[in-house]
């Protein structure tokens, strides 16, 4: 078999195909006729058809170099067995559920081989089929499956007689078994990205023809609005900055790879990054552009900045928080598709590093279908920093893998630019030299970490170094019950809120809106504040508070200080260890980083922002050579695919999802939930529920719920109804208007969000 390129997709008469391949595929789904449905409102040959040309629109557009034959075979072969009578009753509610999977990939594995494919492209072809309305597996499982009953599958395929006959091949099976055994101790990369990137093209096409859409392609806008600033000093600085990055990273950038662009807080880095991935997709022909971001409330903010660029019409804002519109919206059908699975279909796409990280590493079908959206992109991933040190050296690997098979284009954009190469070159730099802020905006000012301070004494650290109410500032704790319980003693002497995420998303969304409109209005407000402010949120303080943490932590709340220079005097940043009950509330993180930041801390207890960069080189130096790592690509190549592990682990700390009443309208929300019943045409809706009550949810760890109990059963009420109760079979917590207050007996409070039992002890996970 051959693989095309890209540019021959649409014309299938070039395509140096099997002729008797095609023409058995167009006579099987000829003899399906009118009288096989593959959905009650759809005939099967119809969805093998769309399914197919859906595939094609979209490897035409995204520029994948794939097996068109191999691709033929799976779309049009996928849901071969709900031909089967048996599947037809279940269909229209007359008989039991039929598993339609499995044999469709007997089918299409047989069909294949009677028809010329390799073994490896049957093999590969059967599997996305296989998996399809499930996940990918890795490949030790792969085996395993393929250790089939024969005679049973045979015998239910001979229903499919009626519309083709297969030559069976009685030795197919055992050159499955050999195929396996000779791969065994091969490495597994392509194998994963053939597999994978199959898959994906399967499910999304998949996923549109049973909603009843065709892929359209959403082409790159040709036109960009241009910013203008008002002419300062600090705007000249990163105008002239802008256009020095713009123009070498067009010089560095003739290839696909691996690109940093390392530039101080405040200078712009949004901007210039969507300048410079804008031109260069332009430039190479490319697609689109995936812009990753740390945290759902950047996200939301860069999305703004993107659509004044690019227009509403070209960006879409990919988050769990982000509403649903698009429920009856029969005139946009890929954003009703992305509305239900988190399809990626704008050519600009905003969305979070956990949900790119799912993409390339998770295997459930609804993650894996943004993978293909890879292929000839600009990838920026916004605040790499965030990511935990022990994934760097895999998530390199993997990322140059995938640049070098989808011809994409990785930029990683942060004031700390991470070491995500330690051992070998990998990655350009875009900065033509290093660059600093035009003049000094903060100073660090280390508090003898030699001693770690009760917590009770924040108050006494923070009048001592005249941080007052004068002016606004930042206090960020390491743990939710830590800045809780800072919150309680501060407030006494300054007007001050509290976020985190023991706050519900609208709770939070509502905080930092008033913190903003404090800010605008020049009034000295204070926030305490867990991690989940560090990194890009567009805040400014006159002063901040932190916690002993990792240096570049300590660095990113420094991005808050004094962010935009327009103070007479530098911002100022206070570091001291805290503990409660003499366990130091750092002890979330990991010792190596504590220890390379306090062997340099100790070394500086003050500096300035200017010896931020020599300081952070030399943190992440420290680290990388001490840090214990946990190599995904090695998993990769060992096709132990089913590995990979979560973003941001909790650490074995469980926790459960609470809805919290905080309005009326939450009520009927559960209720039109809890009565819409499972079916295709309901997902939709479903997931526009859940989006709205998304709003409304926190989660806290499961050691709580016992002692809640208790608290919400002293509650007394005009009604049976529990305080405190499951709904949603069992998958959440409700807790009820009545619990929330400010008195003691209240388990949610109008500023603080949830207040633990003060009984429940135990140290907290890194979940801000």
């Amino acid at each position: 078999m051959v693989s095309f390129s890209s540019n021959e997709m649409m014309n299938l008469d070039i395509y140096e195909t099997n002729n008797k391949f095609e023409e058995a595929i167009e006579h099987l789904l000829t003899a399906l006729g009118d009288g096989v449905f593959s959905h009650p409102q759809k005939k099967l040959s119809q969805h093998l058809r769309g399914v197919f040309q859906n595939s094609v629109s979209m490897v035409e557009h995204l520029q994948v170099d794939i097996n068109l034959p191999m691709l033929m075979l799976t779309a049009q072969l996928h849901d071969i067995f709900k031909a089967d009578q048996r599947f037809q009753r279940y269909l229209f509610k007359k008989g039991e559920r039929v598993n339609h999977a499995l044999p469709s990939a007997w089918f299409a594995f047989l069909f294949a081989r009677q028809y010329g494919f390799s073994l490896r492209q049957a093999l590969f072809a059967a599997e996305a089929i296989r998996r399809h309305h499930t996940g990918l597996e890795d490949f030790s499982k792969i085996e395993t499956a393929w250790k089939l009953d024969e005679e049973k599958l045979l015998s239910d395929l001979k229903s499919l007689e009626r519309f083709l006959s297969l030559a069976y091949q009685p030795n197919d099976l055992k050159k499955i078994r050999s195929f396996f055994f000779e791969l065994k101790e091969d490495s597994h990369e392509l194998m994963w990205f053939e597999l994978r990137l199959l898959y994906s093209i399967l499910i999304a096409a998949d996923r549109m023809d049973a909603a009843g859409m065709q892929y359209v392609p959403s082409l790159f806008p040709t036109r960009t609005q241009s910013f203008s600033f008002r002419q300062n000093d600090i705007n000249s600085w990163r105008a002239q900055i802008q256009q020095e990055c713009f123009e070498n990273a067009l010089k560095q950038l003739t290839q696909p790879g691996i690109y940093s662009l390392t530039l101080p807080t405040g200078a712009g880095k949004t901007l210039i990054g969507i300048k410079i991935a804008s031109t260069l997709i332009k430039q190479f022909h490319y697609t689109s552009l995936i812009y990753a971001l740390p945290f759902i409330s950047i996200v939301e903010q860069t999305t703004q900045t993107a659509t004044a660029y690019f227009g509403d019409d070209f960006v879409q804002e990919d988050h769990s928080l982000r509403p649903i519109e698009s429920v009856e919206d029969d005139k946009n059908p890929l954003k009703r598709m992305a509305d239900i699975f988190r399809f990626w279909h704008s050519p600009v796409v905003l969305t979070t590093i956990a949900q790119l990280w799912e993409a390339i590493f998770a295997n459930r079908a609804n993650h894996v279908m943004n993978f293909q959206r890879l292929s000839k992109a600009v990838v920026i991933l916004d605040e790499p920093q965030t990511l935990p040190i022990k994934y760097w050296d895999g998530l390199g690997e993997t990322l140059q893998f995938i640049s070098q098979k989808l011809g994409t284009i990785f930029i990683l954009m942060t004031a700390t630019q991470p070491q995500l190469f330690s051992a070998r070159e990998g990655r350009k730099e875009l900065t033509p030299h290093p660059y600093s802020f035009p003049k000094n905006r903060h100073r660090y000012q280390i508090i003898d970490l030699a001693q770690t301070f009760d917590l009770e004494k924040i108050v006494d650290i923070m009048q001592e170094n005249h941080l007052t109410g004068n002016n606004s500032g930042l206090v960020v704790l390491n743990t939710r019950k830590a800045a809780l319980q800072a919150f309680d003693l501060i407030k006494g002497f300054l007007d001050v809120r509290l976020l985190s995420t023991w706050l519900t998303p609208r709770h939070r969304k509502q905080t930092l809106k008033e913190v903003k409109d404090a800010e605008e209005n020049h009034l000295p407000l204070w926030l305490v504040s867990t991690q989940v402010i560090e990194a890009g949120v567009d805040l400014d303080f006159a002063y901040a508070f932190r916690d002993f943490a990792p240096l570049d932590s300590i660095i990113q709340v420094g991005g808050r200080c004094n962010r935009h220079a327009k103070r007479a005097q530098d911002g100022l940043i206070f570091v001291a260890a805290l503990q409660i009950n003499g366990r130091k509330t750092s002890a979330i993180y990991d010792k190596v980083l504590l220890e390379a930041t306090r062997k340099i801390l100790s070394i500086h207890p003050t500096f300035d922002e200017s010896a931020v960069p020599s300081l952070i080189t030399q943190y992440y130096q420290d680290i990388l050579g001490s840090t214990a790592r946990d190599d995904l690509f090695s998993n990769i190549q060992q096709g132990k695919w089913d590995e990979y592990p979560f973003l941001y682990d909790k650490d074995g700390a469980e926790e459960v999802s609470i809805i919290i009443e905080e309005e009326d309208a939450v009520q009927p929300l559960i209720d039109k939930l809890q009565e819409l019943r499972p079916s295709l045409e309901n997902i939709a809706i479903r997931k526009a529920l859940m989006q709205s009550l998304q709003q409304y949810i926190i989660q806290i760890p499961q050691k709580y719920i016992s002692a809640l109990q208790d608290r919400c059963s002293r509650i007394i009420i005009d009604s049976e109804d529990e305080i405190l109760g499951k709904v949603l079979g069992d998958s959440f917590y409700f807790l009820r208007q009545e619990a929330l207050g400010e008195e003691d007996s209240h388990t949610y409070h109008p500023v603080k969000g949830f207040i633990p039992p003060e009984e429940t002890e135990g140290e907290e996970a890194l979940i801000f």
